[in-house]
C-alpha cells in the first residue's frame, strides 16, 4: 500500500541569497535560521547577492551544518544587494 505523499509545509523567507558549498548548492538566512535552497524550477546561481523572497516547502531534517533543505517554489529579486 502506497502513502499519500507529504506535503511540506509552506514558508516565505526574505534574505541574501548566497552561494554555497557547492556550485549547485545556495543558501539563504532567515526567521533566525539557515536553509538550503533546492530548486529544479529556478536558476538560483543568477540571485546569488540579491535580497531575495523565495517561498516553498521546508524538510525538517538538518543537512551537516544545521541548516534545513527549502525547496523552492517561488522566487522574487527584493534588492540588486543584499544590505549590511
Amino acid at each position: 500500500m502506497l502513502l499519500p505523499a507529504q506535503k511540506l509545509p509552506d514558508l516565505t523567507v526574505v534574505g541574501c541569497l548566497v552561494q554555497g558549498n557547492s556550485p549547485h548548492e545556495f543558501m539563504i538566512k532567515g526567521n533566525d535560521r539557515t536553509y538550503i535552497l533546492k530548486s529544479h524550477r529556478f536558476k538560483l546561481s543568477t540571485h546569488v547577492g540579491q535580497e531575495v523572497s523565495v517561498s516553498g516547502g521546508v524538510k525538517h531534517h538538518a543537512a551537516e551544518n544545521g541548516a534545513e533543505f527549502f525547496h523552492v517554489s517561488a522566487i522574487s529579486k527584493m534588492a540588486d544587494s543584499c544590505q549590511q
